[in-house]
């Protein structure tokens, strides 16, 4: 990106952006001063980035930073919100992938005879976490594509009515869609003679 600069202005404003969006509800409440706030953002901003995948299979990422991705935050969060901040901060990460979808489930939602209402949403965010937690604890992988979407989807019939179940029904596909768009193209295989 040297030597392009508006390139890198244009993401490090994207990633600054996108930072304030998924943490910045999260950071006030840790009840902060603007100064740490404005340094968590920046810090957290480091590791937003873009990408793409080619058809080849190569893929490109653009990241405003790097200095941090071995460890994400470390002892730089640390410094700024404390061992409180980061103990809250690590249970938030977990919630916040659940987060964005129930934001996207809202969304999907809102106009329709039943919007997704604060308590489902909340609901929804508990089942998505631990289903993460429980994923993870098996040695899983927790990323949204890789949730177990039938279990969540099972547990949630009992909170959501049936357009929104199909609503989350949707956003699983989406997930999958976004899964195989995202995987490395298999090779073509040769016609026998």
């Amino acid at each position: 990106m040297a030597p392009h600069p508006e390139v890198k202005r244009a993401l490090s404003d994207y990633a600054m952006a996108r930072a304030n969006f998924r943490f910045g509800d999260f950071l006030r409440s840790l009840n902060l001063t603007t100064e740490q706030r404005e340094k968590a953002l920046a810090l957290l901003g480091e590791g937003i980035g873009m990408g793409a995948s080619g058809l080849d299979g190569k893929s490109l990422s653009l990241r405003v930073a790097i200095s941090h991705a071995g460890n994400r935050y470390g002892e730089p969060l640390r410094e700024i919100v404390g061992e409180d901040g980061v103990k809250r901060f690590n249970e938030f990460a977990w919630r916040e992938p659940a987060l964005e979808i129930a934001v996207k489930m809202a969304g999907a939602l809102w106009s329709t005879d039943a919007p997704l209402n604060s308590a489902q949403a909340d609901e929804l965010v508990e089942v998505i976490a631990g289903m993460r937690k429980q994923q993870a604890a098996l040695g899983g992988r927790v990323n949204p594509s890789d949730l177990n979407w039938d279990a969540v989807i099972d547990r949630a019939r009992g909170f959501l009515a049936p357009s929104q179940l199909a609503a989350l029904v949707g956003l699983q596909a989406e997930q999958k869609f976004n899964r195989a768009l995202n995987q490395p193209p298999r090779a073509t295989p040769t016609p026998a003679k």
